[in-house]
């Protein structure tokens, strides 16, 4: 986001104003001379549309309704807690974790003990708080990750589960 820069202002106040709603400060530490800002939200920042609004603390520049930013603050996930897994036979399993505040739906990307994940081999467990995993190899040693995904926004990976070993049949 760009800010109009003024040569007399001695630093920028922005403001999260969300629809229909009561201003939250973002900060008030943007110092004079910049002229862009990110910002990602963190804490109960109120999600859904809105405006930022940037102004100078001594209202000398900048009035308070001279420069209005109409954004979209999409809700950020929380990092599902992994839980052990279970059901486990000689070659598959179900991965289980806590469910996320908001989510939509969960990905889930396993690999071998000694392995990497890779994110292009996660699979979607929809909105379930579960995942079975089917076709493992017998006597292999795996470990799963779980993502929430809220509102299309996809949230960070969890650590990874303990050691989940699978036994061959006893015959």
């Amino acid at each position: 986001m760009n800010i109009s820069n003024s040569t007399c202002a001695n630093g920028y106040i922005l403001e999260w104003i969300p629809n229909g709603g009561t201003a939250q400060t973002i900060t008030t530490n943007i110092p004079a001379g910049n002229t862009s800002f990110s910002w990602t939200p963190t804490g109960s920042f109120t999600p859904g549309a809105g405006k930022i609004k940037i102004y100078d603390p001594n209202r000398t520049c900048i009035n308070s309704n001279s420069q209005s930013y109409s954004v979209t603050l999409n809700a950020s996930c929380g990092i599902p807690t992994v839980n052990a897994a279970s059901n486990l036979t000689c070659n598959s399993f179900r991965a289980n974790w806590a469910s996320v505040s908001g989510a939509t739906s969960y990905n889930v990307n396993i690999k071998t003990c000694s392995g990497s994940y890779v994110v292009g081999n996660a699979v979607s467990a929809g909105s379930s708080t579960f995942y079975n995993f089917t076709g493992l190899n017998p006597c292999e040693c795996y470990q799963y990750q779980v993502q929430a995904v809220c509102g299309g926004t996809s949230g960070t990976w969890s650590s990874s589960s303990s050691q989940v070993s699978l036994t061959p049949p006893i015959f």
